[in-house]
């Protein structure tokens, strides 16, 4: 189902800047079927302990009080495709959605500044269907950033009209074979200050891009899942 609209001159531009985010499938054979891309979005961290603590991105319609606000896009990317966009600025109505990336953080290493984490990430379009999945990984610090890589399992989709729909784009089918068998990656990219998640912070830009792959593409991600995972242990053993 596409959607047409009538956009103001902001809401063009703004449409351009979301078009950015979204993951086009190669030329080539891409086993991915389904992306997301959100960024500007609020990350903030709570210390609980010496190392650990909760970590959340949220979608935000004024990033710290100020201008900007999330842009973001979920992609359906086999047939039948589409691209469902979002602005959350604060002129426009984008009813319920909603996107957050929620991460209880542990065994954090400032030595060496790795952490791991686990949680949950989920994505709600404008008239409240949810794709949820579950999301464990580790954190590093790369050039001032932290940077979070993990997998995604436990993928499901609830949608009361069968689509997933944007304020502009075009709604995707939310029905996908063997969904709950997938699996994917995210990666999150948060500006840090003071240290590796020494001290509490809010409203801190962030950035989540996500793929999800079938099998046998799962398997793929499997392996690179366990690279990770080993090499963190290696780091923090």
């Amino acid at each position: 189902m596409v959607r047409q609209r009538q956009l103001t001159s902001l809401a063009a531009v703004a449409a351009l800047i979301v078009a950015g985010l979204v993951i086009s499938a190669p030329a080539q054979a891409d086993p991915s079927v389904l992306s997301f891309g959100y960024n500007t979005l609020a990350g903030s961290f709570t210390p609980s302990g010496s190392n650990g603590g909760g970590f959340v991105a949220t979608a935000t319609t004024s990033l710290g009080g100020g201008p900007l606000f999330t842009q973001g896009a979920a992609t359906r990317l086999v047939e039948p495709t589409g691209t469902a966009q979002f602005l959350f600025h604060p002129d426009f109505d984008f009813g319920d959605a909603d996107f957050s990336l929620n991460l209880s953080i542990f065994d954090i290493d400032r030595d060496l500044n790795t952490a791991l984490a686990h949680g949950t990430l989920t994505a709600i379009d404008i008239d409240g269907d949810v794709i949820t999945g579950s999301v464990s990984g580790g954190w590093t610090l790369i050039g001032g950033q932290a940077t979070f890589t993990g997998g995604i399992s436990e993928l499901a989709i609830s949608s009361d009209d069968g689509s997933f729909d944007g304020q502009f784009g075009t709604d995707f089918d939310a029905a996908f074979d063997d969904l709950d068998q997938m699996i994917g990656v995210v990666t999150d990219i948060t500006g840090v200050s003071g240290g590796f998640f020494e001290e509490g912070f809010i409203d801190h830009s962030s950035l989540v891009t996500s793929q999800i792959i079938p099998a046998p593409g799962a398997v793929v991600l499997g392996v690179i899942g366990l690279g990770m995972v080993g090499w963190i242990r290696k780091r923090t053993g």
